[in-house]
């Protein structure tokens, strides 16, 4: 089916999990359904575009385009960014998928690196070849909606939003007594020379001047006079409304954005910086400019309905993304989170009682690899949902470093919250879990050496878990190292907070299970800790999944183990997180021996009957796990996943 049929079967759908009943009635989330309405809208943009069928191959050179033969026969292929200026243009597709070679066409686009962003997507931008801020975004006052190139990336024929078509290249040089000149400069905009002088055409009293590398036409509306300055630039514009504005005051470098936009406090402009469009931010009350993004091409912006963020396009990974961040200044995130998905767990996540490559993530990642999203793995035994939201960077974790101080190179932690740094075996000694509350984040069951991207007392740097030794007499040793480049001393107080990274993940769609090595015990800080990973998570439209606690071979009904993971987190779960709760539990013991197959043994019938997931899905060469699945278990919870992402349009 097509694009919006999909996503409106998704939003629509009749169970909370499509095609199971099981899972309850699905209520449409609001957010859903205006990502419905995107998609509409993107779809009618490609039509007016120029109706587009298939996706075309769009990369930055041509050597990347040659060498992507998996694209069927009459494919569009777009190269943008080569740095032989020929090579950018459009191509076709000759023979079939897997082999064959692309065509060039004979049409040339300009390097993306210059284009405004416009239009849904890069490619509605690269074809329509919108003129950058270099060039004519206006022709004989009328706004240029469409432009083609010749080689030399100047105008050859051009489109105006009252449907005219012009040929800018048949307008000859023209000379006449006085000295003036009209032709076009090397950036395709129109220059007039009026003597000496290239660019500067007198104009007024008293010898006042105009540089006409300033429009003519400014914000949509004719200039009628211009005073410049020394500089023979315009300092003050008159415009043929009345209005007089004075562009001097708009810093070196920064273009006025079309239409201008403005918040009680600030104004924002887009200007070139290393050939690439970025966005300034200027405050009215000083004067002061200071610029706002760095990365890719950025534009397109916008107040959000509270005024308190400013929202724009970039294509800073590849694909034009919306971002936000305050109109005040701060970090900057994606409007929507982007398909990248962190899973974020314990020993269920890590894949524990199944070979390597069996375990759910792995399997996750082969079934999302058609539609190129990377799936990453973060889950470390024995960790409890305090100690996973440490690592997430939504808790801080006390430290104290030797000499109470940061040096370069690594520095010893010489306690965690106040108490000497355990191994494994005497951290879980009392329980046979960490603690309640446990602030050694890095430490889990298995003796490796891992690492956290942080900060600590303004320091950013890497804080390492070092276990040496053979459990039970085995060491842990946790050091913090600045980042390459950090010289001289911090000073850093005892039980000073290290934060660790919450980006990239928090930017991202993260798959939460969480809870099972501590919601037998203390089901309300489970809770708690989900809540507040989501809390992190900055995306203004949130994409994520919270999964439902497992309960082990001991923990069937009537047993308190039960009562605090069933009816306490899970229930909880589900009325806080409608919409992106998936009840893996549920599934796997009323649904997971048929799904997966296989025939109930007797055991199988007592495990379910005490609703636990049965022995079958937890059995492994003969051996039978109290909690950890086998691969045929962490195989369903791959596709209850996949499906899952699949109904809400997240793929």
């Amino acid at each position: 089916m097509g694009e919006i049929t999909d996503t409106a079967a998704a939003v629509y759908r009749d169970f909370v999990t499509s095609g199971l009943p099981a899972s309850g009635a699905n209520e449409p989330v609001k957010g859903d359904i205006r990502s419905l309405f995107t998609v509409i809208d993107s779809q009618v943009a490609i039509l007016a575009g120029g109706g587009l069928v298939g996706s075309p191959a769009i990369k930055s050179t041509r050597s990347a385009l040659y060498s992507d033969l998996a694209h069927a026969a009459g494919t569009l292929g777009v190269v943008y960014g080569d740095t032989t200026a020929t090579y950018n243009g459009l191509y076709a597709k000759v023979g079939s998928s897997g082999s064959g070679s692309w065509t060039y066409s004979g049409i040339v686009i300009a390097p993306f690196v210059g284009l405004s962003l416009l239009g849904s997507d890069v490619t509605s931008q690269l074809l329509n070849v919108i003129f950058d801020q270099l060039g004519l975004r206006y022709w004989q006052g009328k706004k240029v909606t469409k432009a083609w190139t010749d080689s030399n990336y100047r105008p050859s024929i051009i489109e105006t939003e009252d449907g005219h078509v012009y040929i800018p290249q048949l307008v000859a040089r023209v000379g006449v007594s006085n000295g003036m000149t009209i032709a076009h400069g090397t950036d395709g905009a129109l220059v007039i020379n009026n003597g000496a002088t290239e660019g500067i055409l007198a104009i007024g009293d008293g010898g006042d001047t105009f540089d006409t590398s300033t429009r003519r036409v400014r914000r949509g509306v004719r200039v009628s006079k211009a005073w410049g300055d020394s500089g023979a630039r315009a300092s003050i514009v008159e415009l043929e409304d009345g209005r007089v504005e004075i562009p001097a005051l708009i810093p070196t470098g920064v273009l006025a954005l079309e239409p201008p936009l403005e918040s009680t406090s600030y104004l924002f402009s887009a200007g070139l910086v290393g050939g690439l469009q970025q966005l300034f931010r200027t405050t009215k009350a000083t004067g002061v400019t200071a610029q706002i993004t760095s990365s890719g091409n950025n534009g397109r912006p916008s107040l959000s309905a509270d005024g308190a963020s400013v929202n724009y396009a970039s294509d800073r990974n590849g694909l034009v993304e919306g971002f936000y961040q305050p109109v005040a200044g701060g970090a900057d995130h994606p409007l929507i989170s982007r398909p990248v998905f962190p899973c974020w767990g314990d020993s269920l996540t890590n894949g524990y009682n199944a070979v390597q490559g069996q375990d759910f993530v792995t399997r996750l990642g082969s079934l999302l690899a058609p539609f190129g999203h990377a799936v990453e793995n973060l889950g470390w035994g024995g960790q409890t949902s305090q100690m996973i939201a440490e690592r997430m960077g939504v808790y801080t974790v006390p430290v104290t470093l030797s000499g109470n101080q940061i040096v370069a190179g690594a520095n010893s932690v010489t306690a965690i919250n106040g108490a000497a740094i355990q191994n494994w075996t005497s951290l879980v000694a009392a329980t046979g879990h960490p603690p309640n509350p446990c602030y050694q984040f890095l430490t889990h069951a298995k003796s490796d050496t891992l690492t956290r991207k942080g900060t600590l007392c303004g320091v950013h740097g890497v804080m390492t878990m070092t276990d040496t030794g053979t459990a039970p007499s085995d060491t842990e040793t946790y050091t913090f190292t600045p980042d390459t480049g950090y010289s001289g001393t911090t000073a850093c107080p005892v039980g000073s907070p290290f934060q660790a990274d919450l980006a990239p993940h928090c930017d991202e769609t993260p798959i939460l299970w969480l809870g099972r090595n501590n919601a037998a015990a203390y089901p309300a800080q489970v809770l708690t800790d989900i809540a507040a990973c989501v809390a992190s998570f900055a995306p203004k439209a949130k994409r994520y999944l919270v999964m439902s606690v497992l309960n082990g071979a001991y923990e069937g009904t009537g047993t308190t183990a039960y009562t605090n993971i069933v009816s306490t987190v899970n229930a909880g779960l589900a009325a806080a997180y409608s919409g992106y709760y998936l009840d893996i539990r549920t599934y796997l013991v009323q649904h997971g021996l048929a799904d997966a197959g296989i025939t109930p043994t007797t055991q199988d019938t007592a495990d379910i009957a005490a609703d636990i997931v049965p022995s079958s899905l937890r059995t492994t060469s003969g051996v039978t796990d109290s909690q950890h699945l086998n691969a045929a278990g962490y195989n369903l919870v791959a596709t209850q996943i996949y499906n899952f992402l699949v109904a809400k349009g997240w793929t």
